[in-house]
C-alpha cells in the first residue's frame, strides 16, 4: 500500500494499491484487495466462533504464515499480493485493540 493510504480508502476507491506483477497491475490490485476481504472475513467469523481471545492474534499468524510460504516457493506475484493484503488488512484491528488496551 501506498504510505498515508488507508486500508478503508484502498478498499473503498482501489487506488491506492501499488503492483509489479506480470499478470498486470490491475490484477495484482485486485488480488491485494481479495485478500485483504477474506483476512477480515475470516477473523470476523473468529470473534463469533471463539471471542476475543487470540482471535486476532491467530488470523495474523496464519496470513503471516501464508505470506512467507508464498515467498519461499516463490508463488505467482498475484498469489504473494493477494496475502500481503490478508496480512496488511489486519493491521487496522490490531492497531484498534491496542488503543483499548491503553
Amino acid at each position: 500500500m501506498r504510505p498515508g493510504c488507508s486500508l478503508r480508502r484502498q478498499l473503498k476507491a482501489g487506488l491506492c494499491a501499488e503492483s509489479t506483477s506480470e499478470a498486470g497491475p490491475r490484477v495484482e490490485a485486485i488480488t491485494f484487495r481479495e485478500g485483504a476481504a477474506a483476512a477480515l472475513a475470516d477473523l470476523r467469523n473468529a470473534l463469533k466462533k471463539d471471542g476475543p481471545s487470540g482471535a486476532l492474534d491467530r488470523a495474523i499468524a496464519k496470513w503471516g504464515d501464508d505470506l512467507a510460504r508464498h515467498k519461499a516457493r516463490g508463488s505467482a506475484a498475484a498469489w504473494i499480493s493477494y496475502a500481503q493484503g490478508g496480512l496488511a488488512s489486519l493491521d487496522e484491528p490490531r492497531s484498534e485493540m491496542a488503543e483499548k488496551e491503553r
